[in-house]
């Protein structure tokens, strides 16, 4: 059979390692076996065309009639995504097509073989030159990629299309890849959705905690072991354990610091116990009803810079942490002195096992830690929920009941059967506890065994000992600075003199994009609340989520 010829070669594998460095060990492998020398498959017309993987000899990757036409059709439904995936090699005019259609294409072909007869066959530097083309070398890298490049809020839906005649035959070559996507997916859902029901209030409140920052201090004195409380039904159990009420009642001499989440504080206060530190995560106005049995004298709130403002009315020993909120990180540059905490744990006890680690403690034990509702029950009792369900109560739905009811309020449910009775737990719970779990902690973690799912960390890698001591310096003079350039920043930005959200990120200096990335949790929240958004395009939603950022920051 005649040899294809091979003119395109060189220059493909050239201008791939010089567009991708992640692609230089892949292209070294390409370059040491050579380009493709058959077998072919035949176009109607004669020409060779790449064979498709697995499958009958002579059978084609791609159509032998016309395969321009082919690739148009292939992509009629994607004229309503920002961004394709495609998987499985094909022609390079299907990409050249979604290029000029200004799609941000991601490219998933990890067989050798495939790629050699691809870049044999036909030009592919039109493609490889575009920065729309995206060909990540790893299913880590495309993970990577998607959440670096690709924001389904301003590029729109993300399509998925498999070329079938590259995959059909060879589907588990695809698996781990395609999980990748799913998990991707899912984050972005997750933060879509949280970011919906708060982005305005992480703005506003963020904003008006700037301006309100006191002197505070934070040094939890010589200790080497933090107990960490969450509110599960199992902290009842670990309070009532007399091993432990006795390490509770030995501090401070034992080396001992009670760091509780915000919402065991209500039922630590019903027992009388006085925790040494108090963290609070949450910027909804229902967390606030963890404090209404009061604040014990003298201990510090360490509190999310998006917590709510009220915290400051409750004690004069708040300090504000930087989490992962965009506002937080443009804040840095007036207020470097902020602590930060990755809030990507997305749990108020995961900060405070983080706070732990580097306030002094080399281990931790976790009590209230159930991720999972046994036999029902949600919380501890002497949380918020039990007097907030005792008022709504009635003889046709006593508390019991309401409160069970709580352990179903979102979809997909699980059983888990123990020696203890049933345990019930959801997606969310699940999620939450994989990533405490594979969290790289460089303390000694120790759970307690309580009623709920059983948690299992690996032990850590030695790490030199550090010890912080937190601080909130006096930063009132800087608040009106702040203001004045942050209101620049966003009446500067201009968004008419771009056609693509992508050119317009592109000519963004550091600091622009840092104060554009701030108006982003506002911006989902907008376009969820006001139906008007729900179809704009990426100018006008940005329009309008800028407009309703100066008017509260005008106010503060």
């Amino acid at each position: 059979m005649e040899k294809k010829p091979m003119r395109f070669w060189e220059a493909n594998l050239a201008l791939l390692r010089q567009s991708n460095p992640d692609l230089t060990e892949l292209v070294r492998q390409l370059e040491q076996v050579g380009p493709w020398e058959g077998p072919w498959a035949r176009s109607k017309t004669g020409e060779n065309l790449p064979p498709a993987p697995g499958g009958r000899p002579g059978s084609s990757l791609v159509s032998v009639y016309d395969l321009k036409a082919e690739a148009r059709r292939w992509i009629e439904d994607t004229q309503d995504s920002g961004g394709v995936v495609v998987l499985g090699g094909t022609s390079p005019y299907v990409f050249e097509t979604l290029l000029k259609m200004e799609k941000t294409v991601f490219f998933v072909e990890p067989r050798n073989e495939v790629l050699r007869s691809l870049l044999t066959c036909w030009d592919w530097r039109g493609v490889f030159s575009s920065p729309s083309f995206v060909f990540p070398s790893s299913e880590e890298k495309l993970r990577q990629t998607l959440q670096a490049r690709f924001f389904p809020m301003w590029n729109g839906k993300l399509l998925i299309k498999e070329w079938r005649s590259a995959v059909e035959n060879e589907a588990a070559t695809f698996v781990s890849w395609k999980r990748s996507l799913s998990q991707t997916i899912e984050e972005w859902t997750g933060d879509l959705s949280t970011q919906a029901g708060l982005g305005r209030r992480w703005l506003t409140q963020t904003l008006v905690n700037l301006s309100r920052i006191r002197p505070c201090r934070l040094d939890l004195g010589d200790w080497d072991h933090a107990l960490v409380l969450g509110a599960g039904p199992g902290l009842e159990e670990a309070l009532d354990d007399p091993k432990n009420k006795r390490l509770l009642d030995e501090r401070p001499r034992n080396g001992v610091r009670v760091m509780a989440s915000d919402t065991a504080l209500p039922v630590l206060r019903q027992r009388g116990l006085v925790p040494d530190l108090i963290v609070c995560l949450d910027a909804q106005t229902a967390s606030y009803q963890h404090f209404l049995s009061g604040v014990p004298a003298g201990v510090p709130l360490l509190a999310d810079l998006a917590a709510l403002p009220v915290l400051d009315r409750l004690t004069t020993a708040v300090l504000r942490f930087r989490s992962s909120h965009p506002l937080a990180a443009y804040a840095s540059l007036d207020y470097p002195e902020l602590p930060f905490l990755d809030t990507s744990l997305g749990q108020v006890a995961g900060v405070a096992l983080l706070a732990a680690a580097r306030l002094g403690a080399r281990r931790a034990s976790l009590w209230g830690l159930d991720f999972s509702y046994p036999l029902a029950k949600t919380y501890a009792r002497g949380t918020y929920v039990y007097p907030y369900f005792q008022t709504r109560s009635s003889r046709l739905e006593p508390s019991d009941s309401l409160l069970s009811a709580f352990a179903w309020r979102t979809d997909l449910v699980q059983r888990f059967s123990s020696p203890r009775g049933t345990v019930y737990t959801n997606e969310v719970l699940l999620s939450y506890k994989k990533r405490l779990e594979t969290y790289p902690w460089p303390l000694e973690v120790l759970p307690w065994a309580g009623p709920g799912l059983e948690l299992k960390f690996s032990h850590p890698a030695p790490l030199p000992f550090q010890k912080e001591t937190w601080e909130n310096p006096d930063t009132r003079g800087r608040w009106p600075r702040f203001k004045e350039r942050l209101l620049h920043l966003w009446s500067d930005l201009d968004f008419t003199s771009f056609r693509t959200f992508q050119e317009f990120e592109t000519g963004l200096g550091p600091e622009q994009r840092q104060g554009w990335r701030a108006l982003w949790p506002h911006a989902v929240w907008l376009k969820t609340k006001k139906k008007t958004l729900q179809q704009a395009g990426w100018k006008e939603l940005a329009q309008e989520s800028r407009r309703f950022a100066l008017e509260i920051l005008g106010k503060i």
